[in-house]
């Protein structure tokens, strides 16, 4: 899939943070809501493992790997991945890159749903209607869709999406 550069689309900018570092870049804003989607999701994910709990232990099933390792001994490489990839490479670029990657990954279903949605402004329900769907069909379809490349993100070495408020699809 070729990812044209439109220079004459607006940009904002969007800070991304990794566990001991930020890099702020400019993105579009269909670009910018996708993220803040991701941000959003993570942060209900992390939540929901902090709320988990096993009766029978009577604990959170969430581990950190602080807790594994609170002096930090046996988990450390001496090189955090994240801050090698940037030293690499420019981190908007690795950012952009790994976006156009992961939109590359995505089934053609997901990534037209996402286009809808992001490129096209469609809103949800509209979107619904126009594929004969229910609403709550195509919310479930877009958070999946979003799990995806953030899993994918995952695999390439973006983690640790930050909480940022976002609007709704």
């Amino acid at each position: 899939m070729a990812h044209a550069n439109n220079n004459n689309a607006p940009t904002t900018s969007y800070t991304y943070n990794f566990a001991d570092s930020q890099v702020t870049i400019n993105v579009s804003e269909q670009m910018r809501e996708i993220l803040i989607d991701l941000d959003r999701q993570e942060a209900n994910n992390n939540q929901t493992e902090r709320t988990r709990f096993d009766e029978k232990t009577k604990r959170s099933r969430h581990v950190s790997f602080e807790a594994l390792d609170p002096e930090d001994k046996h988990l450390t490489t001496g090189v955090n991945p994240c801050e090698q990839a940037l030293e690499e490479l420019d981190p908007t670029d690795a950012l952009i890159n790994a976006l156009h990657e992961v939109l590359d990954r995505l089934s053609d279903e997901r990534r037209e749903l996402l286009k809808a949605l992001y490129d096209e402004q469609i809103k949800s329900k509209e979107l619904a209607a126009r594929r004969g769907k229910t609403p709550a069909s195509v919310s479930k379809q877009h958070s999946k869709s979003l799990e995806e490349v953030q899993r994918l993100l995952a695999e390439l070495g973006f983690t640790g999406w930050p909480t940022t408020q976002g609007t709704e699809r």
